[in-house]
């Protein structure tokens, strides 16, 4: 973990900086999930308006209620519909080559 200081920077106060320097072996099968986490909320240019508006949810605690359209048939899907089983949302950038290489056609 000698090269978090330089991708993370001045965040040595942060959850996820703390929990990859404390425990990387039990972090890192989460790390692509905690990396887009850290991207989208924590060092984005909107974060600090954006993490006003998340709610806030502890371990243990149900997720918010959150529905998205499925992009193969167009109909909702709610994230309760998943209750019990681990789930991966993956959030694409358009402006990110990569991301829109994994874009569904």
């Amino acid at each position: 973990m000698r090269t978090a200081p330089r991708i993370f920077g001045s965040a040595p106060a942060s959850p996820l900086v703390y929990a990859l320097l404390s425990f990387p072996r039990s972090v890192s099968p989460f790390l692509p999930l905690l990396l887009v986490a850290w991207v989208a909320v924590g060092c984005g240019p909107l974060a600090s308006s954006v993490a006003g508006r998340l709610p806030a949810t502890g371990l243990g605690e149900p997720a918010p209620a959150l529905a998205l359209t499925d992009v193969r048939t167009g109909e909702p899907v709610h994230l309760a519909d998943f209750a019990g089983r681990a789930v991966l949302l993956n959030a694409w950038a358009t402006w990110c080559a990569p991301c829109r290489a994994e874009m569904p056609a």
